[in-house]
């Protein structure tokens, strides 16, 4: 038996989908649970899980929580040299066989220790799942690390098939802003959440819209996100039997209050080790000054956008810190621009990976050069950043129509006809966010939002309350 995992505790089972952006807030939200008296069960794939520990060993890392938050893993059944940024074949793969696998864990904690599995917390993605702990009679929620807004569009995609808009192969029949719902602002047609690859792509990306949606009606689903950010999704949701409940920011109090040491829990569940040497090079940077650039860990830019946001980045005089993933670019040709290094000089600070959290509370960063991830939108706004929205694929187009029109906290980069972010749309979009009269506005305004995230979480507010709420119903014996 573990050390910590036998008594009367609550012991729940915590499964995300197995990308980075998924695994931090749930690993957030797992250290919640244990500060409220819960033994967790957190559950990766094998492969993340030897990413993990590499990881770890390279930042000489102890797993924080240990006797209360055991590390296990299962099969993704993809093989070893397959890809796993390929997200739709990673989430068929893991239909096919991941019900099996929580099934028989759960069966052999139960069997084998003094205190088995009560509870369950599974990722949105994997909704069919949940199905595991209906038939072991066992409360569970649904946790979205996608906004309120984006299952919204996820609820509403019948409707604009039947409105003409979306034909019933997920492709849309106008290139357009469309009001999805009359509380939500315009959205491009051609740019919703299901709309990325090849129609082919398209159309299974929809099917699995569809039973998502027909899937989590009547289900209990928890947010990364807050009431004063999403109101009127959380008000007007148009899946009425749905319970929603926000939650967020699912981010460790004692970074946000400045204590830049403090995102230890965040890194125990990194894929790649973080280059920690980046904040003493932050440290001698003026406040307010750099720009800090991250796509996440699944965008992919061509050689010729690559060097051309290099372009752009020299071309502002301003330091920068660019996180440049060894998978970053397209092709094997990852040359920065000839004399790139030689003229910024120490201004450049390039790395493998970021401790994200840490860099955006750091006094010396200045704004955020992002992909719109919902987790770095998440942190973005709970450390009061300013965005610049570089959106690829999934929902981030969503989330940037909300950034930028509809909370007002960054400029969206538009790419040319060639769907290129030219070198010039990089330094005014720069010095309009940073030098101009919009630029102010945007900063008193991401203060604003900062202000009320750390607010949500507090004694008297509403993340604070919900989460209570969904503690009470993972204590309990059934939803």
């Amino acid at each position: 038996m573990e050390k910590g995992f036998g008594g009367e505790k609550p012991h729940a089972l915590v499964v995300p989908f197995p990308l980075q952006g998924h695994i931090n807030p749930m690993l957030y939200f797992a250290h919640k649970l244990v500060s409220h008296g819960f033994l967790v069960t957190f559950v990766h794939s094998e492969h993340n899980q030897s990413r993990i520990n590499e990881a770890k060993e390279k930042m000489k890392l102890e797993d924080a929580d240990k006797d209360n938050i055991r590390l296990v893993s299962v099969t993704d059944a993809l093989a070893p040299e397959e890809s796993r940024s390929d997200v739709p074949k990673l989430l068929d793969s893991l239909q096919d066989t991941l019900a099996s696998s929580l099934h028989k864990l759960i069966e052999d904690i139960n069997k084998t220790e003094a205190h088995g599995i009560t509870c369950a917390v599974f990722d949105l993605s994997l909704y069919y799942v949940r199905h595991v702990a209906k038939n072991l009679d066992i409360p569970y929620v649904l946790f979205s690390t996608v906004s309120v807004a984006t299952c919204v569009v996820v609820q509403e995609s019948s409707t604009l098939i039947s409105s003409g808009i979306v034909s019933p192969n997920g492709t849309a029949t106008v290139d357009k802003m469309i009001n999805v719902l009359p509380f939500m602002p315009p959205l491009r047609s051609t740019k919703l959440v299901w709309m990325f690859g090849s129609e082919d792509q398209i159309k299974i990306n929809m099917e699995m819209t569809f039973e998502a949606a027909n899937a989590i009606r009547e289900e209990f689903v928890v947010f990364n996100s807050f009431y004063d950010l999403e109101a009127p999704s959380i008000n007007d949701y148009p899946g009425k039997d749905t319970k929603i409940s926000t939650i967020g920011p699912l981010i460790s109090p004692g970074i946000l209050e400045g204590d830049l040491g403090q995102g230890e829990f965040g890194r125990q569940g990194n894929l790649r080790a973080e280059a920690v040497e980046c904040l003493a090079w932050l440290d001698k940077q003026p406040r307010q000054s750099v720009i800090y650039v991250s796509f996440g860990s699944l965008a992919i830019l061509n050689a010729k956008q690559f060097q051309e946001l290099a372009a752009g980045l020299e071309a502002t005089g301003r330091p920068f810190l660019w996180v440049v993933r060894s998978d970053l670019m397209d092709g094997t040709i990852g040359a920065l621009p000839p004399g790139f290094a030689e003229r910024v000089g120490d201004r450049g600070c390039l790395v493998s990976w970021a401790p994200q959290l840490s860099v955006l509370c750091h006094p010396s960063t200045v704004c955020f050069i992002t992909h719109c991830g919902w987790n770095s939108t998440m942190e973005s706004v709970s450390t009061g950043v300013p965005m610049l929205c570089w959106p690829s694929s999934f929902e981030q187009f969503l989330n940037c129509t909300y950034i930028v029109n509809e909370w007002k906290i960054g400029l969206e980069l538009i790419p040319n006809g060639d769907g290129l972010v030219e070198k010039g749309e990089i330094l005014n979009a720069v010095e309009k966010l940073l030098v101009g009269e919009e630029g102010i506005d945007i900063k008193k305004r991401a203060t604003f939002l900062k202000e009320r995230a750390r607010e949500s979480v507090k004694a008297g507010h509403s993340s604070l309350f919900n989460f209570n709420l969904v503690v009470e119903t993972l204590r309990s014996k059934r939803i």
